[in-house]
């Protein structure tokens, strides 16, 4: 079986935002992740966050359950939409049940994520703003990516059959075509707003996977915390 990386891909590629009426992208703190029959399914301990960034990426940590998540996001109409790169390489759909200058709450399933917007983060060392955490984080996933990459060069020369062919200029024009796009992307108005416009495509495309996997196997879908159903109703779907 191919693995969904390649379509998780070109999702990635085409991934953007809709003008939304409040900006969604800020340092968020957990507050509460609960359902209705149970206000605290979930341990949420101090200090736990979520940044949502306007280069359509984002990234949160659970302390207790040392769980690190990180991918890329897209906003469609009432649905965010977050496609991970870690812990697990998959498309998660959330409902957003509030967005306002204070709390954003989502919805999957049963399980309701609440989180608060902090106007000034408190830190050891003193105060630390949002902008300055955000940043920290940007230039994180920066270099992240960065190694990725050049990872990914090593690994395909360590396994190539003949080095000897390799054709090293190839390989710089074809990494420097994908910086020319992510400048391009993130600096340039009208390309921007031309791949906004392909992502709000790929993302509808997406919650039909959502909407016909709820039709065919009904509550089952609600169990979103088991492997199991990540792969039959997130993975499979979006490969088939």
């Amino acid at each position: 079986m191919k693995s969904p990386r390649p379509y998780l891909f070109v999702v990635l590629l085409f991934t953007g935002l809709l003008t939304a009426a409040q900006s969604i992208s800020d340092t968020w703190n957990f507050k509460q992740i609960y359902t209705l029959e149970d206000p605290s399914a979930k341990i949420v301990s101090q200090g736990d966050q979520m940044v949502i960034r306007e280069d359509r990426t984002f990234e949160y940590h659970l302390a207790h359950y040392d769980l690190h998540a990180a991918g890329r996001w897209a906003l469609k109409q009432d649905t965010l939409v977050f496609l991970y790169d870690q812990p697990l390489d998959t498309v998660r759909f959330y409902s957003i049940e509030i967005l306002n200058d204070t709390l954003l709450e989502i919805m999957e399933g049963p399980m309701r994520f609440r989180w608060q917007r902090p106007a000034l983060l408190k830190t050891g060392a003193g105060t630390l703003d949002s902008s300055t955490y955000e940043s920290v984080f940007k230039w994180n996933y920066f270099f992240k990516g960065l190694i990725g990459l050049f990872a990914l060069v090593f690994l395909s020369f360590l396994f190539s059959r003949n080095r000897r062919a390799i054709n090293w200029s190839l390989v710089a024009k074809g990494l420097g075509i994908q910086f020319l796009f992510a400048i391009l992307i993130l600096k340039v108005e009208i390309v921007k707003n031309l791949f906004e416009w392909m992502s709000a495509a790929f993302v509808t495309l997406l919650s039909f996977t959502q909407a016909g996997s709820e039709f065919l196997f009904g509550s089952l879908v609600n169990n979103t915390e088991s492997l199991g159903y990540i792969f039959a109703f997130q993975v499979l779907p979006t490969i088939i």
